[in-house]
């Protein structure tokens, strides 16, 4: 995705989509990939994170682009994260992309390597959407 076309997109987080820092680095990490942003998305990955739509077997082979890719459809006009909560290791984040004029939710597991504050991500799991 181009900046051009990135600045083209609207994004829209809810305020407590960042209470907790973990919430507020996989906030970050899904607007990176909205944004199209393969690096900011890479940096909070871990060197053998997956990213796997559910039911697909994970492989640590070009998942920063797995996530960039799923948060990129074509049409894409605005994203909507409307919920992101966490629980120990564990964040889910909720919401929509709006790809020509249509809705398309999604949740996404995130799973963190571990529960100190440098922990990356070591898993996502894409539910919905493009996944």
């Amino acid at each position: 995705m181009t900046d051009s076309v990135a600045r083209m997109v609207d994004i829209d987080v809810a305020a407590d989509c960042g209470n907790v820092p973990k919430q507020a680095f996989v906030r970050d990490m899904l607007v990176a990939g909205v944004r199209g942003d393969d690096d900011g998305v890479q940096a909070a990955l871990e060197p053998d994170a997956t990213v796997r739509p559910a039911g697909a077997e994970p492989s640590p082979d070009h998942a920063a682009s797995r996530l960039v890719e799923a948060m990129t459809p074509p049409g894409l006009s605005r994203i909507r994260l409307d919920t992101v909560i966490s629980h120990g290791k564990v964040v889910v984040a909720a919401g929509a992309l709006v790809c020509e004029g249509e809705q398309h939710e999604f949740c996404h597991v995130v799973t963190f390597s571990g529960h100190g504050k440098t922990a990356r991500v070591a898993h996502i799991t894409l539910y919905g959407a493009w996944a």
